[in-house]
């Protein structure tokens, strides 16, 4: 499956001009023949925690969903975006997929919300993890943060094998970026497609280009072609199923001692 990952230098809170810069990018991957175009979190706002009047509603009518689907459909590829959406009296950061048809296949919600730029203070966390249908693969969805988390990725009882992370990630921290990618991979033995911004945030935040796949083996995918902000991969979903046949620890977490770990204080 060919996807496109796109590092895209946000213009602060700019929705339309992001918008311009994402549809120009999808016509490229389209044009490359990929399946899917994945853009960062927060696609065409950057970053931004303290301005409620960027959220939209929470349904089929939201502008920016809207806008997405009438590209997807228009260069018949699937898309997967970040955005602000607002349901009854909070405000989630959410992770949109969308088939080429433009079709909602899948919704996430980011669980864990970044204390340390604030973003807990006007946000609200999603509960569920969710998959999605994605081409060839089933995806396990997740937005930045929740790279540091390994529960929000146990794909145990599921057929998920690829794990899809959309992130606004400092540069100073990027070694960690790559180096949790990886680790993600190795434990679920599955593909981790990590997509990054790049350029400055309003919040006087530094982004360098580190969107990467990584293979079950935690090995670094390369692009195939790449064009600026664009960068395309093959990915085979039986790369994932010979690794799993092969070594899959998955199966042999030890679940009761794990869950009462968990809710034992002060260990």
């Amino acid at each position: 499956m060919r996807l496109a990952l796109v590092s895209l230098d946000a213009v602060w809170e700019d929705k339309a001009r992001n918008l311009e810069a994402c549809r120009a990018y999808a016509a490229q991957a389209a044009a490359d023949g990929c399946r899917f175009v994945v853009f960062p979190e927060m696609t065409l706002t950057g970053f931004s925690v303290a301005n409620p009047g960027l959220a939209e509603p929470d349904g089929p009518d939201a502008p920016s969903l809207l806008a997405f689907r009438q590209l997807a459909r228009a260069q018949a590829i699937g898309i997967a975006f970040g955005l602000i959406v607002r349901r009854e009296d909070r405000l989630y950061n959410r992770l949109q997929v969308l088939d080429a048809a433009g079709e909602i296949v899948g919704c996430y919600d980011k669980v864990h919300l970044f204390r340390p730029g604030a973003e807990s203070g006007l946000f609200s966390a999603g509960e569920r993890r969710v998959d999605a249908p994605f081409g060839e693969f089933q995806a396990r969805l997740s937005v930045c943060y929740d790279l540091r988390f390994p529960e929000v990725y146990d794909t145990r009882k599921t057929e998920a094998g690829l794990l899809l992370n959309i992130a606004s990630w400092p540069a100073a921290r990027s070694a960690h970026w790559l180096r949790l990618l990886a680790a993600r991979a190795i434990e679920q033995r599955a593909y981790a497609v990590g997509v990054n911004r790049t350029g400055e945030d309003g919040n006087g935040w530094s982004y360098v280009e580190c969107s990467a796949v990584f293979d079950p083996d935690g090995e670094r995918v390369e692009p195939v072609r790449r064009d600026r902000a664009l960068a395309v991969y093959e990915l085979d979903p039986q790369v994932v199923i010979r690794a799993r046949a092969q070594f899959d620890p998955r199966q042999d977490r030890c679940e009761t001692v794990c869950r009462r770990w968990s809710e034992e204080k002060g260990t």
